[in-house]
């Protein structure tokens, strides 16, 4: 247990102003690309981005890839805010909440290492950058869909793969 509080510990100083303090709850089930439950019932969109849906070729890429890192996992979990408490809370229109999730990757140097799956699917070409749902402090997310997009991986390779299968 103590590398996985060096490692949420890591992740949680890591974090930029304007999002809420972490929690660390463990993923029950991933839905689709960007949307996860953890235990409890407690059900997230993904801060910032947009992935297909899983009837698309990428959008079941997204779903496997989110799926084999996050489930089962414990994990920190940052709620999107716009007042750093609960009644601030940004929800869709579906009223579930989005979240940054960090998730541990290992240890380097006997330091915690963490990554954001969101930054990930956009990095693997998996999601797009979702403008109407992008806080003030991510746009590191559109540098790197962008270059995602010049290096043609995942939607940017091949957009018909965004299309629904029969």
């Amino acid at each position: 247990m103590p590398r996985i509080f060096l490692i949420l510990l890591v992740a949680l100083l890591s974090m930029p102003a304007g999002q809420a303090a972490a929690n660390t709850l463990v993923v029950a089930e991933v839905h689709a690309g960007d949307l996860v439950e953890f235990e409890g019932g407690f059900t997230v969109h993904l801060t910032g981005i947009e992935v297909p849906g899983c009837s698309t070729e990428i959008g079941r890429k997204a779903f496997d890839y989110t799926k084999g890192l996050l489930e089962g996992k414990l994990v920190a979990v940052f709620t999107w805010t716009t007042d750093n408490t609960a009644a601030g809370i940004v929800r869709g229109e579906d009223g579930l909440a989005f979240a940054k999730i960090m998730y541990s990757v290992g240890l380097l140097n006997d330091k915690g290492v963490s990554a954001d799956i969101a930054a990930e699917l956009l990095e693997h070409g998996f999601a797009k950058v979702n403008s109407d749902r992008l806080p003030e402090d991510f746009g590191h997310y559109r540098e790197i869909e962008r270059r995602a997009r010049d290096q043609k991986v995942g939607i940017w390779a091949n957009p018909s793969a965004c299309r629904q299968q029969p």
